[in-house]
């Protein structure tokens, strides 16, 4: 399913992204939609197959102004991690002000760097895990992704 939804899209959202993020590894964006597709199936998640596409190309929209910090010889100080952590928030903003995309897909982009019980940016959630979705402990189901 994952890649008849790629040619529909026909590189929409990677022309969205490029847009203003010419430096963006277009391969990457495409890569974590297959596979965000492919665990949604796995996991049987109720999602829209287009947000979760269209959130997954766009994930690192917020990096368009730090590419100067991921090309540095030097490990980041905490300030310069502090504000490459913000890509997720900046993002978020982005896509829906100068995107127009959903409130759906603006979450899917906020909360990318989320996993098992720590929330990113928005530190631990209640309970350990995203309200938005169960508790995934057991990792097994990842192995099955792809088959």
């Amino acid at each position: 399913m994952h890649a008849a939804l790629r040619n529909q899209l026909a590189g929409e959202p990677i022309a969205q992204l490029r847009a203003f993020d010419p430096l963006a590894d277009a391969g990457h964006a495409v890569r974590v939609a297959d596979l965000s597709l492919r665990i949604a199936a796995v996991f049987g998640e109720p999602v829209q197959p287009h947000d979760l596409y269209l959130a997954a190309c766009l994930h690192d929209l917020g990096k368009a102004e730090l590419h100067h910090l991921v090309q540095l010889p030097r490990p980041l100080t905490q300030e310069e991690r502090q504000c490459m952590e913000s890509h997720a928030t900046c993002g978020a903003v982005m896509a829906q002000t100068l995107l127009g995309v959903s409130d759906t897909v603006k979450a899917y982009v906020l909360h990318h760097h989320e996993q098992w019980g720590v929330r990113v940016p928005t530190g631990p959630s209640r309970g350990g895990h995203s309200p938005r979705s169960p508790d995934y402990r057991d990792r097994g189901h990842l192995r099955r992704v792809g088959q």
